[in-house]
């Protein structure tokens, strides 16, 4: 398997390997009834979140840019966009 090019595995149509195509791509934000911001397919980070060998992507919540991460051993990142340090349980990343 060639490391630089992982989103063979993917599926055709996986929302994951649209994010993989370029980086620093912006995902697009829904809102529900109660007029919070979600991501489709997209689940909030946890401590139980765990990146893989290739690493996992993860999106900022103020700029809604993704990037990659090969580790969550740490409890705030600071956005390479936006230059906001925000915690880890506000991050997103494809289910």
């Amino acid at each position: 398997m060639n490391v630089t090019n992982d989103t063979t595995l993917l599926l055709s149509g996986s929302s994951v390997k649209a994010m993989k195509t370029s980086e620093g791509i912006k995902v697009p934000a829904k809102k529900d009834k109660d007029g919070r911001f979600y991501y489709l397919s997209c689940k909030k980070v946890n401590r139980y979140t765990r990146s893989g060998f290739n690493g996992r992507d993860i999106i900022c919540p103020m700029c809604d840019t993704v990037k990659t991460v090969y580790h969550f051993s740490w409890s705030s990142l600071t956005c390479q966009y936006c230059e906001l340090s925000i915690n880890k349980t506000a991050w997103w990343t494809p289910e």
